[in-house]
């Protein structure tokens, strides 16, 4: 399965090869999420090439020089080394250079270790680099997980600001790569393990060992001697520290607080402390944040959501359920898991649609998004409505009003009737729009919505239709 790991990579190993190519020292910077392929990536970038792969640990300088020296001397075959290693990162960079006098690829991998623990490292680097190695014909990776970390040396008061050669942010593969990989797997299989991992696939290669969903959930998030059961406290440790309090924003965050003063008060917090917590948050990717499709971004109508598929099934089942989990009872779990999954599930869908609304799209959409507002007509307090989907396109004012259902009975026209109902609320062009509407279901529709929608050009979409238009386009 490991041979298939390094899928829809084309673009970042031409980018490394494009720099192997040329004659001039390279200094390359690769970050990105946690389990997202990066270490996978240059692996694979140096096989048939001269190069030394060093993994950056916790520890100190010197016994981190001490390791990479180990390595260098095994590479070198270089004995007085071996016998007499290196208690410095100065001496490190400096043998380096000495031996770059062809093509060779130094990488260190979770070099944000190696800054966590010596913060300096940086500074010695860029004085080894500006006085020697780049002046030699090395290819110097620095790869890292902790993203605030590795994005800092992008900074203007990085020391190594100027002297890096190229930088690379992994982002999650396509949907549609990620469907390829889980091929053995029916399309509901595929956007319910999309749910839960997003599309990354040393998570999602755990699902091939399974027959069915409940089952790759229940033997991995809630087995407590699974990888899956202590990640999502890694991730978010490594990031951000053991703090208390950015556990409870997500775990809130995850379980349906959306507004600042909700997750502020859930979280026992003053809603004054809470932006700070939030701006690190997004800036890292773990949470998202977005207003009605027809707001400006300054809107306070404002809501916030989990961005990342693990870490939102992670917190929504996992966080708050470790006493159950570590006590064995499972069963208690597989109820919960039972009568929320769907509803978890369903909320993926809609994004899942959402994020690539421009594959059903009848018109090209400029701008795609959810709208969420109040109907003046009912009472205070019912009076809340929102549409999954909507798409639109400035210049042509058309507009695609959408809803999506994860049930297991097909949509019947009451849920039309409301789409229409809700569409009048938003506002944007309504005298002169023209108005789509479309409905995505998991099973399918009753016998009176497809006739209506034959009448009045309805975009009906079931999980085959859905399937074949993301193999076209995709997130």
């Amino acid at each position: 399965m490991e041979n298939n790991v390094l899928i829809d990579r084309e673009e970042e190993m031409n980018f490394l090869n494009r720099l192997y190519a040329s004659d001039k020292a390279q200094l390359v910077i690769i970050y990105g999420r946690r389990r997202i392929g990066k270490t996978f990536l240059v692996k694979n970038f140096v096989k048939g090439k001269k190069s030394i792969y060093y993994l950056a640990t916790k520890e100190g300088e010197e016994a981190q020089a001490r390791d990479m020296s180990k390595v260098l001397a095994e590479f070198f075959n270089d004995t007085a080394l071996a016998m007499s290693p290196f208690s410095r990162y100065s001496q490190v960079f400096e043998y380096l250079a000495k031996k770059a006098t062809e093509r060779l690829v130094f990488v260190i991998d979770e070099y944000g270790y190696m800054m966590e623990s010596s913060p300096y490292v940086s500074s010695v680097l860029q004085k080894y680099w500006d006085d020697h190695l780049s002046k030699s014909k090395a290819f110097v990776i620095l790869n890292g997980s902790i993203i605030t970390l590795m994005e800092s040396l992008l900074s203007r008061k990085n020391p190594l600001y100027g002297r890096r050669t190229g930088q690379w942010h992994m982002q999650p593969i396509a949907f549609k790569d990620f469907a390829d990989f889980l091929a053995v797997k029916s399309f509901e299989d595929k956007v319910k393990c999309w749910s839960v991992t997003s599309t990354i696939l040393f998570y999602a290669k755990e699902f091939l060992d399974y027959s069915s969903f409940e089952e790759f959930v229940a033997n991995t998030f809630f087995n407590k001697s699974h990888i899956f059961y202590e990640e999502g406290r890694v991730i978010v440790s490594d990031e951000l520290g053991d703090v208390e309090t950015y556990f409870s924003i997500l775990s809130e965050i995850a379980n349906g607080a959306s507004r600042s003063i909700d997750i502020a008060n859930k979280a026992g917090m003053k809603n004054t402390s809470l932006p700070k917590y939030l701006k690190r948050l997004l800036e890292i990717g773990f949470i998202g944040k977005e207003v009605p499709i027809n707001e400006k971004q300054s809107s306070k109508k404002s809501l916030y959501y989990m961005e990342d598929n693990f870490l939102n099934f992670w917190f929504s089942f996992v966080y708050k359920n470790r006493g159950l989990i570590e006590s064995g009872k499972g069963k208690e779990l597989e109820g919960l898991l039972n009568a929320r999954l769907d509803t978890f599930i369903g909320k993926a869908f809609e994004k899942l649609i959402r994020d690539n609304i421009v594959s059903f799209c009848p018109f090209e959409a400029e701008r795609f998004g959810r709208w969420w507002g109040r109907d003046p007509s009912r009472p205070k307090g019912m009076n809340q409505e929102e549409i999954d989907v909507v798409a639109l396109n400035e210049k042509s004012k058309d507009i695609l009003f959408a809803e999506c259902k994860w049930t297991s009975k097909p949509i019947g026209v009451d849920v039309y009737n409301e789409l229409m109902r809700k569409s009048k609320l938003v506002q944007w062009h309504n005298n002169d729009r023209h108005e789509h509407f479309a409905l995505f279901s998991k099973s399918g529709f009753t016998d009176e919505m497809e006739k209506l929608a034959k009448e009045e050009h309805v975009l009906l979409f079931g999980l085959e239709a859905i399937e074949k238009a993301l193999e076209n386009r995709s997130c």
